[in-house]
């Protein structure tokens, strides 16, 4: 069984003038429950605010957004979600979880991010920064989509078997375009959607699946282009797999 932790907040930048909530480099003390995550199904409204992607794009790629959520990644998560689109001049609903389509941000290179604002998830995808860094914005979408929804309070964590605390984000470590797989979009057109690890990627299970596209064979093993953090017991360590290609190679990144 994979114990699952919760490590505190720590606000560590800002963009556009709300503070983003990260990991802190601390755990709490004699925080060591599991956590036993339920099938649940939660509405996230998703707004265009770009000038790169139309209104007609987003409506065509979110059929394939749900059918990644609700068959692919709900049935290795147990969360699912049910994905809104509302107009970009429309205000959220109190309380409701969002992400937003924009052009870019004040981070150079920042290619998505997710964040609690107010005690609520939701999630900024740069669409112009991966256009220009020409990465697939829609792969950006459902990363900080399958993060969002695993870890909304931006707080799990999972223990591996050799002691070591991971921050339980999911699409990191595999998170490079090429690892993705296609779903229809409303035209028929092949949507790129990210790919994901599963809990068994952190290490209490020797068979897999460890990733839902099966790129990653052995757990714990961070594929070229993505990144993954742990917990020593004193201090977080970045285990970082950029020099070998894909993010990372020319300053992009995912938050």
């Amino acid at each position: 069984m994979i114990q699952h932790f919760k490590r505190p907040l720590l606000k560590f930048g800002s963009h556009s003038g709300v503070a983003i909530i990260a990991a802190a480099i601390t755990l709490i003390a004699g925080v060591g429950a599991t956590t036993n995550k339920t099938s649940v199904v939660q509405v996230i409204y998703v707004q265009d605010k770009s000038s790169f992607v139309s209104v007609a794009e987003l409506k065509n790629a979110l059929p394939a957004f749900q059918a990644a959520t609700s068959k692919d990644f709900a049935p290795l998560w147990h969360i699912d979600a049910k994905l809104v689109y509302l107009p970009s001049a429309s205000p959220v609903p109190a309380g409701a979880e969002s992400i937003t389509l924009v052009d870019s941000g004040p981070v150079q290179g920042a290619l998505a991010y997710h964040e609690l604002v107010n005690g609520v998830a939701d999630s900024i995808i740069y669409v112009g920064t991966a256009k220009f860094y020409h990465y697939s914005w829609t792969v950006g979408f459902t990363h900080e989509l399958w993060e969002m929804l695993a870890d909304p309070g931006l707080v799990e964590t999972a223990q591996s078997v050799d002691g070591r605390i991971w921050a339980e984000e999911n699409a990191d470590p595999v998170e490079a375009d090429k690892y993705g797989f296609t779903v229809a979009g409303q035209d028929g057109s092949p949507i790129l959607i990210s790919d994901f690890v599963t809990e068994k990627w952190f290490g209490a299970e020797t068979q897999g699946p460890f990733d839902y596209t099966n790129a990653v064979q052995t757990p714990l093993v961070v594929l070229p282009g993505g990144y993954a953090q742990y917990w020593t017991g004193t201090t977080w360590t970045v285990i970082q797999n950029f020099l070998k290609g894909g993010l990372g190679r020319n300053g992009a990144f995912y938050d």
